[in-house]
């Protein structure tokens, strides 16, 4: 059984008010006897949080950032001493790439902090087998549409800035007795050709959940956008239940909910298993 706790997201817990919450995303993965640290969201948030849960972040076996955002890794330097002799999977080069937003009109620096731990570093390129049960892996481009709002991003390659095309995006794949379990913090490279290179490279065609934001953020017209990422999660992976929050704005989430039964929003403190 694989047990995910949500340790930072943009929604509070509707039952504890103890529990904070920030523009970021957090989550405590338990899964083949390995405990896995999923993102450190924006801040020390996430450690403050799991203590209220209960949960003891400085015993996770690994750390594994997903996209070098800031919201995604800005509380990596607050990670416990007692995590310091366990891998940190990141893409390569991760804390020397700059990124940037440009949504709006207003540029703002978005990139991961500059890495002060001496920690051990493990760099995924392609795919890297952590298990039997769990795969590391960039997502390859299948033709799936891929977010919209990728557009407003962008990252230094080479001393100049382009167009920014996620092949620093990990995404941590499960594999189980019902399915694959799909982890991708945000998903710029689509969900549905995630899932595609998620099953090519297990073998396994089910999809038992897709955990995850779609990158769907609040603008106007985002409903049309929203309705054709959840017909095409639902023409590729019908029988999947989506756990989706952070990126993923209420007016998407709203849109979807009419086409995806299965469903869920993510929220600060949210246990689920599969």
């Amino acid at each position: 059984m694989i047990t995910i706790t949500i340790l930072s997201d943009n929604r509070p817990s509707p039952a504890n008010p103890a529990l904070c919450a920030e523009h970021g995303l957090s989550l405590w993965v338990e899964c083949d006897g390995v405990r896995m640290l999923v993102d450190t969201g924006a801040s020390d948030l996430y450690l403050r949080n799991a203590e209220q849960l209960g949960i003891e972040a400085a015993k996770a076996d690994m750390v594994v950032l997903s996209h070098a955002h800031r919201d995604h890794t800005g509380g990596i330097n607050h990670l416990p001493e007692q995590l310091l002799d366990k891998p940190l999977y990141v893409a390569e080069n991760l804390f020397d790439k700059e990124c940037y937003s440009v949504r709006g009109g207003v540029v703002h620096n978005i990139s991961a902090p500059k890495l002060e731990l001496p920690i051990r570093q493990v760099e995924v390129a392609g795919v890297v087998k952590v298990s039997d049960q769990i795969l590391l892996l960039s997502a390859d481009d299948y033709g799936y549409p891929q977010p919209l709002a990728n557009r407003y991003l962008t990252c230094v390659q080479g001393g100049v800035e382009c167009a920014d095309d996620f092949a620093h995006e990990i995404t941590v794949c499960l594999t189980t007795p019902s399915g694959l379990v799909i982890i991708s913090p945000c998903s710029h490279r689509g969900a549905a050709n995630i899932i595609a290179s998620c099953r090519e490279r297990t073998g396994e065609e089910r999809v038992a959940a897709f955990v995850g934001g779609l990158h769907l953020p609040d603008y106007e017209g985002v409903e049309r956008e929203a309705e054709s990422v959840a017909r095409t999660i639902a023409e590729v992976a019908p029988e999947a239940a989506i756990y989706t929050g952070h990126c993923s704005s209420d007016r998407a989430i709203t849109t979807m909910e009419a086409l995806l039964p299965n469903l869920h929003r993510l929220y600060v403190g949210l246990t689920f298993s599969v």
